[in-house]
């Protein structure tokens, strides 16, 4: 729970970055606290900077999604699940096409372990955006959690056609065929071929 925590926390840094281009519809009060929100979280004062960006909403004469995206991620760094979801919702009620948008909601579901809905919200991210394969990883993985081991070896393998030398993904797709109880034991072994010469040359390369 930990390490998937870790990993939103960093995907919704970068999905903040990568939105947030100053808006023009920023007011220049909500613009002014938006800034004094960055410098807190800047300094560790992270409850500080949630309740900026909560100002900067309410002073603003329209709903922007930079605050709201903003916003969500504070909420994540704190570990303040519910209002994250509940933050991100309304993000993507303002822009409903932004595939990101839709992995920080499965993010934030997955660590709540609401597989069925980090599923929903993860193909959604993959309909807008297909040629983000990442994503086949992330619905692999919920896929896995939620006992569909046929769905969740399919994309772990789309996965993989592109990341084929993926530590993780490799050792999660030969979990798939020891879960699923297949008795094809040359299939089994041979997923772990790949796994186990790359360990093999990460090793030679620190010798």
């Amino acid at each position: 729970m930990k390490n998937i925590a870790k990993t939103l926390l960093v995907f919704v840094i970068t999905l903040t970055v990568t939105i947030s281009t100053v808006s023009a519809k920023l007011s220049k009060q909500a613009y002014q606290l938006y800034q004094k929100a960055n410098l807190a979280e800047c300094n560790g004062n992270t409850n500080e900077a949630i309740n900026l960006i909560k100002q900067a909403i309410s002073s603003n004469t329209e709903e922007d999604i930079m605050l709201y995206t903003k916003l969500g991620g504070l909420y994540v760094a704190v570990e303040n699940y519910d209002e994250a979801l509940n933050t991100y919702k309304k993000a993507v009620s303002l822009q409903n096409s932004d595939a990101f948008l839709y992995i920080s909601l499965g993010n934030i579901y997955q660590v709540k372990g609401d597989g069925v809905n980090a599923l929903i919200s993860y193909q959604k991210a993959l309909e807008l955006c297909p040629e983000y394969k990442y994503n086949y990883f992330n619905i692999a993985n919920v896929e896995l959690s939620l006992k569909h081991y046929i769905e969740a070896e399919d994309n772990y393998k789309k996965y993989l056609e592109t990341y084929p030398e993926n530590v993780d993904a490799l050792s999660s797709l030969a979990e798939t065929y020891f879960l699923n109880n297949k008795v094809d034991l040359v299939r089994f072994r041979k997923s772990l071929r790949p796994l186990l010469q790359s360990n093999i040359n990460q090793e030679a390369v620190y010798v």
